[in-house]
């Protein structure tokens, strides 16, 4: 699979959440979001990595590109292994497997989460469920008045 059908299968199942694509990058807004997914591609090899995350509408920093920033992955040793061998495009996975793989990525570790997501409330009640808000930018948790405590 080379890297024009790759990126358009990810662009056919992101079009069909309504997300609009512009290069490498596709977003969603709502009246309190911005939804955004980045394909990024490795400097060393034919692998590609699936950052996604949120910026806040109200929310204006300058200093970050996107307010939570996350990356694709898997929990389980074993999911994240299709991840990965999915992912890299110098993998020997057939076309047919890696399109069923890749789609079955999307939907379970990323829209899943992403669709659910449309309103501050949402995205704070996703951040409090986290274990440590260590990766989250001081202005995201000065704006939900997080507790200094909650690392």
């Amino acid at each position: 699979m080379d890297n024009v059908e790759f990126k358009n299968i990810i662009n056919d199942l992101l079009s069909f959440y309504g997300f609009k694509r512009k290069g490498n990058c596709w977003r969603h807004r709502t009246n309190e979001l911005e939804k955004v997914i980045y394909l990024q591609k490795s400097n060393f090899s034919n692998l590609y990595y699936i950052n996604y995350g949120y910026n806040i509408n109200n929310l204006i920093d300058p200093n970050v590109t996107m307010h939570v920033f996350n990356r694709l992955h898997a929990n389980n040793p074993n999911d994240q292994k299709k991840v990965a061998i999915t992912l890299d495009l110098e993998s020997d996975l057939n076309t047919t497997k890696r399109k069923e793989n890749l789609i079955y990525i999307l939907k379970e570790f990323l829209l899943e989460e992403i669709i659910n997501i449309n309103t501050e409330d949402d995205l704070k009640m996703n951040l409090l469920c986290r274990s440590h808000l260590n990766d989250i930018s001081l202005s995201v948790k000065n704006y939900f008045k997080f507790d200094s405590n909650k690392n």
